[in-house]
This record gives structure tokens, sequence and C-alpha cells, in this order.
């Protein structure tokens, strides 16, 4: 996004440049696939919705800015997978993401658990019970 260039910077002057690949819009399922096999965490730093599906269904949890404007996919937060942070600066978002990166240390099963989750209950009958729910405050983290 338009913070792109200045988040490249600051990755390289914490020293993560060897951990931290900024991809941008990927179009190829199967390249896509591949990025979030390696994936330790997404970070979406704006809008929620198929971000947060994608991630989830490849097992990789997702930190999202607790602000910002979200769809009704951010129902999927009750399996664990969407994590909702304040960030309201590039600083506050980097910290976000090293605090998060360090303490998230999923294994293998607890991945294929949340993409089996979400890849279950991820259809729109589903999803809209879900999102009443949410903005009923019925689910939370």
């Amino acid at each position: 996004g338009s913070c792109r260039e200045e988040l490249k910077m600051l990755v390289n002057e914490l020293g993560y440049a060897s951990h931290i690949e900024f991809l941008g819009e990927q179009l190829d399922s199967a390249r896509l696939g591949k990025v979030y096999a390696s994936a330790r965490i997404a970070v979406g730093s704006g809008y929620g919705g198929l971000n947060i599906t994608q991630a989830n269904c490849f097992g990789v949890p997702i930190i999202l800015n607790k602000f910002g404007k979200h769809a009704p996919e951010i129902a999927l937060k009750q399996f664990h997978g969407v994590i909702m942070t304040d960030f309201t600066s590039i600083e506050d978002m980097s910290r976000s993401i090293e605090i998060f990166f360090e303490a998230l240390d999923w294994d293998t099963t607890q991945r294929k658990k949340l993409a089996k989750q979400v890849s279950q209950v991820y259809c729109i009958s589903n999803m809209v019970l879900a999102f009443e729910k949410e903005i009923r405050g019925q689910v939370g983290i």
C-alpha cells in the first residue's frame, strides 16, 4: 500500500530485512499458497476482508488494526487466527508485528486446525450468522 517504502526502510533499520518480504498483490493461487506456507503471520494494515479469509484458510494468523473498517470476515476471529491490535502509526504497527511475531510460534497442528475450522464454516449462511453474533457482542476474544 501507500506505506510500502516507509515500511521497507523501517524493516531494514530494525534488522529484519532478511525475514520480511514485501510481495504486493498476488493473483496466482499456487504462488499465494507458497507464500502463506512460508509465512508465520500475515499483517493487514487496513481493511480486513479477503486477506483474513486467505490467511486463515492457509492456517496463518493475521494481525489487524482494531480501528480499521472490516468486512463480515472479521467474525473468523472466533477461531483465534485474527489478532486485533491498536496501531495508529507505522512505528506502532512495527512494534505490534515484532511482538506478535516473537510470541506466535504455531506448529503445523495449530495451522492445520485453523485452516480446517475456517474452511468448514466459511460459507455465506454461516458468515452471516457469525457476523450477526459479532455485532451483537456475542463473539469475542
